[in-house]
């Protein structure tokens, strides 16, 4: 991979592509980027293993070419699925004017420290952490947090094949354990401050 190698988005297949855009858009104010819809399915299996009409969503906070985004898969023969317990959640830094305004949309009890944050969980049940900080300058999705059953192997994985490497971990993380890791492709890349974390 190239020096300027990064992270462009993360999909999530979603049941019911209404409401999941009324949660994106108006409880974590984020805004569509592009849709697209598909007659047949993806030969690449981009919308999993359906031969049917789909379509793709691309959703967040700014342009796919500097911010890091979703994409809601959405097959129009599927109502819903079950959810797997590999994706733990997907962390949003907002600014404080923006994390207020989205706090105002919940019933969420904030937990307090060196950062604010608090949990909501999207129609399909996927879990967001939502945060804000002194010195947050910048309305993104700023890690995903992944299971695994073999970390040393995953690591491998994420660093040998998709050149990823050990990211720094800020004050506001959790400390790093022998049981998890933190990736990213920042030490590759001219514009660090765009490139969201990896946490198995």
């Amino acid at each position: 991979m190239s020096a300027s190698s990064r992270a462009l988005h993360y999909v999530l297949k979603v049941g019911d592509l209404k409401k999941n855009i009324e949660f994106f858009r108006d409880k974590l104010a984020m805004r569509v980027l592009r849709h697209e819809v598909f007659d047949e399915g993806c030969e690449a299996a981009c919308n999993g293993p359906y031969d049917n009409k789909w379509s793709k969503t691309m959703i967040g906070y700014g342009p796919e070419d500097d911010h890091f985004v979703l994409e809601l898969t959405y097959n129009y023969s599927v109502g819903s699925y079950k959810l797997g317990n590999d994706l733990q959640y997907l962390k949003i830094s907002l600014k404080p004017d923006l994390f207020d305004k989205v706090l105002s949309t919940t019933n969420e009890q904030v937990s307090s420290g060196e950062s604010r944050n608090f949990s909501l969980k999207s129609p399909d049940g996927y879990r967001f952490l939502i945060e804000t900080g002194r010195g947050q300058s910048k309305n993104d999705v700023t890690e995903v947090c992944l299971s695994c059953t073999n970390l040393n192997r995953s690591k491998q994985y994420w660093t040998e094949l998709l050149k990823m490497t050990p990211a720094e971990e800020d004050q506001s993380s959790r400390e790093s354990s022998s049981n998890e890791t933190v990736l990213s492709y920042s030490s590759n890349s001219s514009n660090t401050e765009q490139q969201p974390r990896l946490r198995l």
